[in-house]
């Protein structure tokens, strides 16, 4: 790392910043606006450590998209919706990217490229035959998004000693969309008791998905840390040719 002084003064800052920020949102009024607030000092963070590494970089990017997204979610008086889930879409798509950058042999990198596509084909294709009329672009993004979401941790985890942060986040990540997911489903695609798990998990009396989401996207900026220390990140990619 090339300025250790600006990590040792500004990590332990931002770590402090996003658990004010969190229990802001857990405690305070007007939560949306500490929501939006945590991603952008997740994304200023990050953008602290420039580096010329192309996994860091699309890492930084991705946390642009993931900003974009919040935008169209919390930062805006009025939800995009299809837009914030597109964001989301080309976050996880640069996640899988900086994935690839990791894997030893071109092989691997075919085979995961080709999970995805299946993956992808039939995320839609479930949707389609589950939703039936209820079908529409937002339904289907976000199945795609969660199905890409889901290939990333599972790539991320069997390479976890390489960057247990970006795993970890990662698992996070899903925990949050998970409850996001089955909140914006139940009454909207699906409907389901008030009186089962289901239902009880995503409507707490508490932002329990943004108690997941906090975390994960400080963990995935301390990841980037950890990106710009690797010196043979680069050179993975000529073992894939």
């Amino acid at each position: 790392m090339k300025n250790k002084t600006l990590y040792y003064i500004s990590t332990p800052t931002f770590i402090a910043a996003e658990i004010a920020i969190l229990m802001c949102i857990l405690f305070a009024p007007h939560s949306e606006y500490s929501c939006y607030a945590a991603i952008v000092v997740v994304l200023v963070y990050s953008l602290l450590f420039a580096s010329d590494k192309p996994k860091v970089m699309l890492m930084q990017l991705a946390l642009v998209c993931t900003l974009a997204a919040d935008t169209f979610l919390v930062g805006l008086t009025t939800q995009v919706q299809w837009l914030a889930m597109t964001a989301f879409f080309v976050c996880q798509s640069l996640y899988f990217a900086r994935l690839l950058l990791e894997l030893k042999t071109k092989k691997w990198l075919v085979d995961n490229i080709a999970i995805r596509l299946i993956l992808i084909a039939a995320a839609i294709t479930a949707a389609f035959v589950v939703l039936k009329d209820k079908f529409d672009y937002v339904s289907a993004i976000s199945v795609v998004y969660y199905a890409s979401l889901i290939h990333n941790l599972v790539i991320a985890c069997c390479m976890i000693k390489k960057s247990p942060m970006f795993a970890i986040g990662l698992i996070f990540f899903l925990l949050c969309d998970t409850v996001v997911g089955l909140n914006s489903a139940i009454g909207t695609y699906i409907s389901i008791s008030e009186t089962s798990f289901i239902y009880q998990i995503s409507h707490t009396s508490f932002n329990l998905a943004w108690t997941f989401y906090v975390p994960s996207q400080t963990l995935i900026a301390l990841s980037i840390v950890d990106a710009t220390k690797d010196k043979n990140s680069e050179n993975r990619t000529e073992k894939t040719k």
